[in-house]
């Protein structure tokens, strides 16, 4: 129950973080891109323990987080957010759980379509994008 608890910590700090790295300035995009990164590894090392593939985990979050995956587009249409979110959930993939990561990469994309499309609000289109990337680390543990 206290890992499900800084579970539930972890992906608020990272949904917080998402939206401070989406300000602009003072804040630099690094604690986006950095921060919610670590947010899953320190996730995934409190349920599963430590491991060497988190690096790889982390490298792969910090891409996905520092692209929307929309090119010269200048205002972002669902099937960016779907990629976005696709990218945020296959990120766990070298961990060698493919149901699991498919699962959330699934949940992910669905998740980061629908708080994207059907709010107007920044902050909490950003917060909950930053929770559902840390907080759907919880398919891993199931599959």
């Amino acid at each position: 129950m206290i890992k499900l608890f800084l579970l539930v910590i972890l992906a608020s700090f990272s949904g917080i973080l998402y939206h401070l790295g989406g300000i602009g300035k003072p804040w630099p995009t690094k604690l986006r891109d950095w921060g919610c990164s670590a947010c899953l590894v320190a996730s995934l090392w409190l349920f599963r323990g430590p491991s060497w593939w988190y690096i790889l985990v982390f490298g792969l979050s910090w891409v996905t987080l520092s692209s929307y995956w929309k090119g010269k587009a200048i205002d972002m249409k669902w099937y960016h957010w779907a990629f976005h979110g696709l990218g945020c959930g296959l990120a766990t993939l070298p961990l060698g759980f493919p149901l699991g990561a498919a699962y959330r990469a699934v949940f992910c994309t669905a998740a980061i379509i629908a708080v994207s499309e059907f709010s107007d609000d920044v902050v909490y289109e950003e917060f909950w994008r930053g929770f559902v990337f840390v907080g759907s680390a919880i398919f891993l543990l199931t599959a």
